[in-house]
């Protein structure tokens, strides 16, 4: 019973501390709260002070920022007038800028910039640099009397004074009668002002654009056509160097037309008159006529080179010369030595052996003579070769019948005349040089009385000889050289050729 009373009390004192820290709580709450709404009341206030002081400080902020505002609106609205300006100048530079054609560059940019500077007239003059005059070249709105005046020149009326003056013009009084007015639905009409504007690239004046609009022009419109009027000059020199360089391109096509036309009629020719020739040099069948480049390569090869040397053209175009030589002169290098002789002194000529495709050996007359280009340079050699082995055998056979005549004549106890029906002589043996001491040179061709003292009487005897066909005997003088003369003996008879023709007289001399 003792220890539950212990803990009954216990519970007792633990209630007692509870209830006391609990009324102390809601003391120091109660007190807290008042404190804080005080603190709260007392913000708001300075929270509605601060309020109306910045009340009272925005209003004259206001009053002290109205100028700046208006003027940044203003500044506003000149960038936004400034840009507009840029892009009617751009639009107009695009228009100039794709357009390389005179006609159509002038007639679009006259209706942009009639668009930007609200004209309802729009012409431009060209300035030609080689007149120095002004030609007009696009037109719109202006009476049609306009195409009918004369180019004008600088200086003359408003246009030429605008162009010798360079400056830009407005001129508000427009007369009555003037070319600038327009028939439109409210009747005749003309422009408020006009203005004209030179268009001059550097130095150089481009040409004239002329402007009229019923509403005037203002500085806007002036900085307008200021600043395109460099994009336009450009691009008016670009077109007409592009109209020049179509005029040069037409020209030169037609020029070259001509040469085309005239080197096809030359070719033509050349070509009839190179069939020509090559029919000619084949119809030439007696003479081998060979042209080959300068080192000797085979270009052309007639019929007649066929014929002698027995190779086809085909055989030898694109060969070299030197197969038509022999093995001999093909290892001395004769055909390279022969060019360069006839390519020094203009031709060359020679006698020689040439071979044959058979292997025979035919007795050649040759000539070769440079090809010249038009700056006189070598580019080739012509070859005219003519096969005259039976000539050479002929002369062979010739001086082998000299030479046996010679022997018979020197056989000849006595001297020996020989002496054609004229009585020139032809040949003598040498024991009439040992009796006279003249040389042979002295008497072949001279006249046969010509060696004797009575010239007369020798030219009697052989009259009568060759009319009578006898021989003759008789005695006379013979002129001896340095020695006076030489009492000698003749006897003289015809002589005859096998169809017993007389063909000249022999005379024996004897001392």
């Amino acid at each position: 019973m003792g220890s539950i009373a212990i803990n009954v009390n216990m519970l007792d004192i633990i209630a007692l501390c509870l209830l006391v820290a609990a009324m102390v709580y809601l003391y120091v709450a109660y007190r807290f709260k008042k404190e804080i709404k005080k603190g709260i009341i007392r913000i708001s206030k300075e929270i509605d002070k601060i309020a109306d002081d910045k009340q009272v400080r925005s209003n004259d902020a206001n009053k002290n920022l109205n100028p700046v505002y208006n003027a940044l609106k203003k500044l506003e609205v000149a960038i936004n007038k400034k840009n507009k300006t840029k892009e009617m100048i751009f639009e107009m530079a695009q228009t100039l800028a794709v357009n390389i054609e005179l006609k159509n560059l002038l007639n679009e940019f006259i209706n942009k910039v009639m668009e930007a500077s609200l004209s309802q007239w729009g012409a431009f003059y060209i300035h030609n640099d080689v007149t120095n005059k002004l030609e007009i070249k696009s037109s719109i709105g202006f009476s049609k009397n306009l195409y009918n005046e004369f180019d004008i020149d600088i200086g003359e009326g408003l246009v030429g004074q605008v162009a010798q003056t360079k400056k830009i013009k407005i001129i508000s009084d427009i007369p009555d009668d003037s070319i600038y007015l327009s028939r439109t639905f409210i009747g005749k009409i003309k422009p408020k002002d006009l203005i004209l504007v030179p268009i001059i690239t550097g130095e150089k004046l481009d040409g004239i654009l002329v402007l009229g609009s019923i509403y005037g022009y203002s500085d806007d419109h002036v900085i307008i056509l200021k600043g395109i009027r460099s994009y336009l000059g450009i691009g008016i020199t670009n077109a007409m160097a592009y109209e020049r360089t179509q005029m040069l391109s037409k020209e030169l096509k037609f020029q070259n037309d001509i040469i085309q036309n005239m080197n096809n009629d030359l070719e033509n020719k050349v070509i009839e008159r190179t069939e020509f020739l090559n029919n000619v040099i084949n119809s030439i069948k007696d003479y081998s006529i060979i042209s080959t480049s300068k080192n000797g390569i085979i270009t052309t090869w007639n019929r007649g080179a066929e014929i002698i040397n027995g190779y086809s053209s085909d055989e030898m175009i694109g060969k070299n010369i030197s197969m038509n030589y022999s093995e001999r002169d093909r290892e001395n290098g004769k055909a390279v030595k022969d060019f360069k002789i006839a390519e020094k002194n203009g031709e060359y000529l020679e006698y020689g052996w040439r071979n044959k495709k058979s292997g025979e050996r035919y007795f050649a007359d040759t000539i070769i003579t440079p090809i010249y280009d038009n700056n006189k340079q070598v580019i080739g050699f012509t070859n005219i070769i003519k096969d005259i082995t039976s000539i050479k055998s002929m002369e062979q056979a010739l001086m082998n019948e000299k030479l046996f005549k010679n022997k018979i004549m020197e056989s000849f106890e006595r001297a020996v005349i020989l002496i054609d029906t004229a009585g020139i002589i032809q040949d003598m043996n040498d024991k009439l040089l040992q009796i006279t001491n003249y040389q042979r040179f002295d008497y072949l061709g001279k006249y046969v009385a010509k060696l004797f003292e009575n010239e007369y009487e020798i030219e009697e005897k052989l009259k009568m000889i060759m009319k009578e066909d006898i021989r003759i005997n008789w005695n006379t003088n013979i002129i001896i050289k340095d020695y006076g003369t030489r009492y000698v003996s003749i006897e003289a008879e015809t002589v005859k050729d096998n169809e017993g023709f007389v063909k000249g007289v022999v005379v024996f001399v004897r001392e």
